[in-house]
Parts: C-alpha cells; sequence; structure tokens
C-alpha cells in the first residue's frame, strides 16, 4: 500500500506543471481519450439512434499573455513567474470544474473544455478577456501591480461533425492559427475558427496545406470579438 501510494504520487507530480500547478501535456495525453471517444460516439456512432446530445463538441481554447517577455525583460524572471502563477488561478477561476487547463509552455494556456456546443464556444473566450482586463497582477513584495492582457484562439472537436480524420492535435493546430491571427491583428482579443458543413471533403489535407488559405476561400468560419473577420491579420 505504501510503494502503491508513493507510485501514485509520483504520478501525480509527473503531470504537473511544478510553477503554476496546473496539468502538463503529459496529462492531457492521458486525459484526453475518454473524452475524444464521448463526443465521437455523439457525432459518428450509429448507436446514438438519431438522439445526439446538444453538448458533445470539445472546445480547445489557446491563451497567450500578451507582451510577457517586456515583464522579464522590465521587472525579472520572478516577476513573469508571479505573473504566470496568477494566469493560473484566472483560467482555473472562469472554467468549470471538469474543464481543464494545461501549462502549454512559456506563456502559453491551453484550455480543454468538453461536453460543450460549438455554438456557445465564445462565451468561455469572452470570460477569459474580461477576467484578464479587470485581475491586478502582483509581481513584488512591495505590492507592484501591473495590468496585462491576452489573446485567444479557440477551435472546436471535430472541427466538422462529419470529418472523422482528423485528430484533436489537428484541432489544436487550428486554435492555434486562430490565436496568432488574434495576436498579428492587435492582441486583447479572441478569434475563433469553425468548420462548414459544406467543407468535409479533403478537410485535413486543405488545413495542412495553410488555415489562412482556407479562411481567404471561405471553407472555415471566423468569429472574433473585434472589428470584422476580413481584417484580421493572420500572417505577419
Amino acid at each position: 500500500e505504501e510503494l502503491e501510494d508513493v507510485n501514485q504520487r509520483l504520478k501525480e507530480l509527473s503531470t504537473r506543471d511544478p510553477l503554476t500547478g496546473l496539468r502538463n501535456r503529459r496529462y492531457l495525453l492521458e486525459y484526453i481519450d475518454g473524452e475524444l471517444a464521448y463526443s465521437n460516439r455523439q457525432h459518428f456512432s450509429e448507436k446514438a439512434g438519431g438522439v445526439q446530445e446538444k453538448n458533445r463538441d470539445i472546445v480547445f481554447v489557446m491563451v497567450d499573455i500578451d507582451h510577457f517577455k517586456t515583464v522579464n525583460d522590465t521587472y525579472g524572471h520572478g516577476a513573469g513567474d508571479r505573473v504566470l502563477v496568477q494566469t493560473a488561478e484566472i483560467l482555473n477561476g472562469v472554467c468549470r470544474e471538469y474543464d481543464k487547463v494545461v501549462r502549454w509552455g512559456g506563456e502559453e494556456f491551453l484550455m480543454v473544455v468538453p461536453r460543450t456546443s460549438r455554438e456557445s464556444s465564445h462565451v468561455l473566450a469572452n470570460r477569459i478577456i474580461s477576467a484578464f482586463r479587470e485581475y491586478r497582477f502582483v509581481i513584488g513584495s512591495n505590492n507592484t501591480t501591473l495590468e496585462l492582457t491576452c489573446s485567444v484562439g479557440f477551435a472546436c472537436y471535430p472541427l466538422v461533425s462529419a470529418a472523422e480524420e482528423m485528430g484533436w492535435e489537428d484541432v489544436v493546430a487550428v486554435a492555434d492559427e486562430a490565436l496568432y491571427a488574434a495576436k498579428n491583428s492587435g492582441r486583447d482579443r479572441w478569434v475563433g475558427l469553425l468548420g462548414k458543413e459544406s467543407g468535409r471533403k479533403d478537410l485535413l489535407q486543405r488545413l495542412r496545406e495553410g488555415v489562412p488559405s482556407m479562411v481567404s476561400r471561405g471553407e472555415l468560419s471566423v468569429v472574433c470579438s473585434e472589428g470584422e473577420p476580413a481584417d484580421l491579420k493572420w500572417e505577419l
């Protein structure tokens, strides 16, 4: 029993980011299969019998702290670490108990939001942006504070309800493209990419050839919090 307890604690440590306490990529690889199976059954299985749950999608949300390098350069890496820890608190505070927040790398975070609908996928993005705007980051023992914003990109699994060939990693890559469009277009905003049912054929191959070209051809639906989708900058 003691050995089992030690092994369990070691496993827990191996699946958490030591700085923020958030889950890491290793945990995501172990966790995601169950949620994918549920979503796939609802979208693709004949066992659904025509009665499908409304909340059958998984939303992958990429979050990046705006101008984080400036924090490190101006106030030091200790201040940057405090910002990352407080960002984890913000993201945990805006999501549901069974959503997952993952430290993706550097100042990037991935939120996995299962059993939801693509029609409401923008709601969490709005909450994240608003929470950052309202928060005051404490970066020193003298209670020095900073106001910071973030950029958000999201996409839904499956990207198109009949596109079984797409993996969740492909959808995360699409969310990452949306994130960079948000950053390239002025930051402090969210951008979402949603698949169109008319664009099922060869979807994965076209995505790998480039999301910006698909957007320009109208093969992906774009939503954003600021301005018009046509004004977004997909590449610098």
